[in-house]
């Protein structure tokens, strides 16, 4: 069984649910992080590197100085500005190259090429309650759902066809959530009861509408706002989505980092038990 866990924006106490869950479920589980641009899942886990590999990215342009004719064609139409032309010389900035190849289009001699680069590291990594499959991007890259997928691919060969795979899905409604959540038995939403929750909750829905799988919604903070709660449990009824659980605003909730003390955890367990 795979159960995603998302939510439409961060802080929503997303990463604390799949820990916490992480922790309750019946071992073995394999847990993937996909939250690439800002990893925190192993901060809950005491972990143990297995293995890392490089994490390859999108190519990256490169500037034969011997077929140059120093045209600037392509540090004029980069629209990302990774290319640029001083003294005599052209530098591509890594960081800022998208890899899209427009520079080879408009080049009269093919100076430039794509080569393919590194943009992090593909992590395994042993935890308390199984295998962890999460990866550490270089500073300026960012996460993409090709990235997304390799840190997935990773977790489900791990996983196998038996044990709870969770998985830590990246905040927002991208490319990279969708990756995340291919797949998935259950989609765990994370709200929280602001407008910016209400919003990200309405976004994520119907991001993941068409992905297949059930949704089901958890209210983090739920005591903070009985008037924005009531709306979140309105919302739910309308879209015809199950509140699985809601945890309140209590410091125990994560106490000690140990998030599946918290017994309302353990009812959003039971209740996706009940389901499954």
């Amino acid at each position: 069984m795979m159960i995603a866990v998302v939510s439409g924006k961060g802080g929503t106490g997303r990463t604390t649910l799949t820990a916490a869950l992480a922790g309750l479920a019946p071992p073995p589980v394999v847990m993937a992080d996909c939250n690439l641009e800002s990893p925190n899942l192993d901060l809950f886990l005491s972990t143990a590197l297995v293995s890392r590999r490089p994490l390859p990215g999108t190519p990256c342009a490169v500037i034969d100085a011997g077929t140059c004719v120093e045209c600037l064609s392509c540090v004029e139409h980069c629209v990302f500005g990774a290319i640029s032309y001083r003294g005599g010389r052209f530098t591509v900035n890594p960081a800022a190259c998208e890899g899209c190849g427009l520079c080879m289009k408009v080049c009269p001699v093919s100076a430039p090429r794509m080569e393919p680069r590194t943009v992090g590291e593909l992590c395994l990594s042993e935890t308390p309650y199984g295998l962890l499959s999460h990866a550490r991007l270089f500073p300026g890259y960012s996460a993409n759902g090709s990235l997304v997928a390799e840190v997935m691919r990773q977790a489900r060969e791990a996983a196998g066809e038996e044990p709870l795979l969770l998985v830590d899905g990246p905040p927002g409604t991208g490319r990279a959530l969708l990756a995340a959540v291919a797949g998935a038995d259950l989609i765990l939403v994370v709200t929280e009861p602001t407008a910016a929750g209400i919003r990200g909750l309405r976004r994520v829905v119907a991001a993941c509408r068409d992905v297949g799988g059930a949704i089901g919604v958890v209210i983090g903070r739920s005591t903070r706002s009985p008037e924005m709660t009531g709306a979140i449990r309105r919302l739910c009824r309308d879209e015809g989505i199950g509140i699985l659980g809601e945890v309140p605003f209590d410091d125990a909730a994560a106490a000690g980092f140990n998030p599946s003390a918290a017994p309302a955890y353990r009812q959003i367990l039971d209740a996706i038990e009940r389901l499954y």
